[in-house]
Parts: C-alpha cells; sequence; structure tokens
C-alpha cells in the first residue's frame, strides 16, 4: 500500500513539473528562434474537450481495473502525463473539469468515482 501511495505522489508530481516547465519556458526567450517554436505548441496547443472525453472514456475500464482508488489515481495520473505530452498543453484540475463537465459529464462522474475525489481540480 505504502508503495502504490509513494507511486501515486511521483506520478503527480511528475504531472505537475511537467505543467511548470512549459511556463518556465516561456519566461526563457533569449533565443529568438527558439522561444516561438516552444511557445507556440504550449499556447495554441490546448486539448480540446472531445479529445480529453475520448481518452478518459478510453482509460476508464484501465483505472478501474486497478482496483484501489490509489492505484488508480496513480494510473490515470500516469497515462494523462503521457496524453498531455502527447496531444498539447497540460490543462490544470479546473480546466479538465470544465471541459469535462460539459463534454462528458457521464465519463467524468465514473472517473473521478474511481479515483475517489469530487473533482479533477483536488489532483
Amino acid at each position: 500500500m505504502v508503495r502504490t501511495r509513494v507511486l501515486a505522489l511521483v506520478c503527480l508530481s511528475t504531472l505537475v513539473l511537467s505543467g511548470c516547465s512549459s511556463a518556465t519556458d516561456e519566461g526563457t526567450s533569449a533565443p529568438a528562434s527558439a522561444a516561438p517554436a516552444s511557445d507556440a505548441p504550449a499556447d495554441s496547443g490546448t486539448v480540446s474537450a472531445a479529445a480529453l472525453c475520448d481518452y478518459l472514456r478510453a482509460e476508464l475500464p484501465k483505472v478501474k481495473a486497478v482496483g484501489s482508488e490509489v492505484g488508480a489515481m496513480a494510473q490515470l495520473a500516469v497515462g494523462l502525463a503521457n496524453f498531455f505530452s502527447e496531444n498539447g498543453k497540460v490543462a490544470d484540475g479546473s480546466v479538465m473539469d470544465e471541459l469535462t463537465t460539459k463534454e462528458c459529464p457521464d465519463v467524468r462522474t465514473e472517473t473521478l468515482k474511481a479515483i475517489g475525489k469530487g473533482s479533477f481540480a483536488e489532483l
């Protein structure tokens, strides 16, 4: 159980730090040719609600299959980190809540129930 919690914390930390590194990269614009290339995808690469919901819908059986809330949270955190690294800017929990509440409230509810949270902002 302790290992699962440690894994969950590592995964969540990775997700949080991934979001932080984007903000740091935007602030360092010394090389003029490199800054627009890294800023453009971060700013315009916002994930759509449909893409996020499609991902969560596909991931939900894997998250539920883990069996424990902590393990399910770790599974989801790792999956989301990979999803956002491949599909665009990392959305914080409150943005994920907004997107999923409008686009796929049923998937949102099931996912949050599986990880034992009331919202993605609690991650």
